[in-house]
Parts: structure tokens; sequence; C-alpha cells
């Protein structure tokens, strides 16, 4: 799933570690790209899990690239052959055509809707600022950025209940005294229980719906704050009208969860 658009580049890379095996000077790459492929095939293949999986897969082969490129271009490849020097770039460019055809306007939206994207991630952290406290945050990434302490994230302290690392009352009895200045997860409360695997200590979504509200949201963001919480600042206001953030499915959801 992975690797669909760079197959092509992906076998080259295979070809190009097989030959470069004895040279001491591309050694060490050839060797990072065989062991991330080992690692990342026994590792990845859960949804959520493959990119962060398949990092080093990436890297590895985009480097690859560009040593056959320049390889290539040296005469070092086909020996200056003017059909290799031209059609191995071109091949890999082809290659990508299956991936634009099958959704022409994804990749200007994805470019277009950069800057959106920004604003909303700014305005998501600020309002997170806005509320001084501690935070529980599904995005670690958005209480990073709002200078929030790390304390317990809902996955990762899901996990810990589940290993018996963590006792659920201790995070609940916080929650439903309204402790935590803020609590960011990616879908709603409601969404989230009618789930069969919400990533997120189920009776955390009990005490949640009972003393916290809905203050902010948008699509892939939903953050709640304690129903007794004191008046927000002018920048919290401004920013925290509930919006229609349409749920995310669940696979999106797990993606975002890895990230």
């Amino acid at each position: 799933y992975g690797f669909g658009p760079i197959s092509l580049a992906m076998i080259a890379a295979l070809f190009w570690s097989a030959a470069s095996l004895k040279d001491k000077r591309l050694r060490v790459l050839t060797i990072l790209f065989l062991a991330s492929l080992l690692v990342g095939s026994v590792s990845g293949g859960a949804i959520g899990i493959w990119v962060n999986s398949y990092f080093d897969i990436y890297l590895s082969v985009s480097m690859i690239v560009g040593l056959i490129m320049h390889q290539i271009w040296r005469g070092q490849i086909g020996n200056r052959r003017a059909w290799v020097v031209v059609g191995a770039p071109l091949a890999l460019l082809v290659s990508f055509v299956p991936v634009w055809a099958a959704d022409p306007p994804l990749f200007g939206r994805a470019i277009s809707d950069l800057a959106e994207k920004q604003d909303q991630f700014k305005s998501e952290v600020s309002f997170l600022r806005a509320h001084p406290g501690p935070a529980f945050c599904e995005s670690l990434l958005r209480c990073y950025e709002a200078g929030k302490a790390y304390e317990y994230d809902p996955f990762n302290s899901a996990n810990l209940v589940k290993l018996g690392k963590l006792d659920a009352a201790t995070l609940v009895d916080r929650l439903s005294r309204g402790e935590l200045a803020a609590v960011q997860l990616c879908c709603s409360i409601d969404f989230l229980k009618g789930d069969d695997d919400p990533f997120i200590i189920p009776q955390t979504l009990s005490a949640l719906q009972t003393s916290y509200e809905l203050a902010l949201a948008h699509e892939g963001c939903y953050i709640y704050v304690p129903k007794n919480a004191p008046p927000r600042s002018s920048e919290a206001a401004r920013i925290g009208s509930p919006t229609d953030g349409s749920p995310i499915g669940r696979q999106g959801k797990r993606a975002l969860v890895s990230h």
C-alpha cells in the first residue's frame, strides 16, 4: 500500500544494492536500504503504523535514486547512451502517472489547502495556549507547540492501562474534577464512544462527557475544556467557536494517532 507510486524506484534500488554491495563507499547505503526494508516488512502493515515503519525505506530509496541518476549522467551506468540518460528519469516520472490519473485534482488540492491547514493548526495551538494548565492531547505536536508539558496522551495511556502500568482511575479522577485545562482529541466524544476500538481509555470518555464541553471543533481536532472553567481570554474566545468539523473515519483516525 505504501509503495505503489515508487514501485519502479524500489526495483531500481534493489538492483543497485545488489551491484553495489561490494563497494566500500556505497555499502553503508546498501545496508541501510536492505535493513530498513527487512525491518519495515516485519513491523509494518498495521493501519497508521506503516508510515512510521517505512520512513527509512523512503529515505534510502531517495538517496539511491539520486545516486543512480548521478551515475547515469556520468556514464557509469549505460555508458552515456542517450536512451539511458533520457529514458531512466522519464521512466520514473511515467511510473507516477497511474497515481496522478486516479485523482488528478488531488495534488492541486493538497497544495492549495496547505495555507488553510497551516492557519487552522496555528489557531488550534493558540487556543490551547490560551488555556493555561496541563492538557491531554492526542496530537502531541499541538500540545508541544502550545508549551504544554507532556503527562499522558490518549493512545499511550490506553496501552499503559492494558499493560497494568497505569490505573485508569487516576486519569478519570483528574478529568472528573476538571483538573486538565484542555483535552484535544481527533474525533468527537460521541464518535469515539461508537467505536469498538477507540484508542482511548473508555472510562475517560464518560468523565469527559460529564465534566467537559466542546470548545473548538475542526476536522481532525476537537478540543474540550472544563464546564466550570473561568472565562476565556479574548484570543481563546475569538478562535474557540465550535464549527461543524466532520469526524474522520477509523483509518484516518488511526493514521492521525500514529503521527
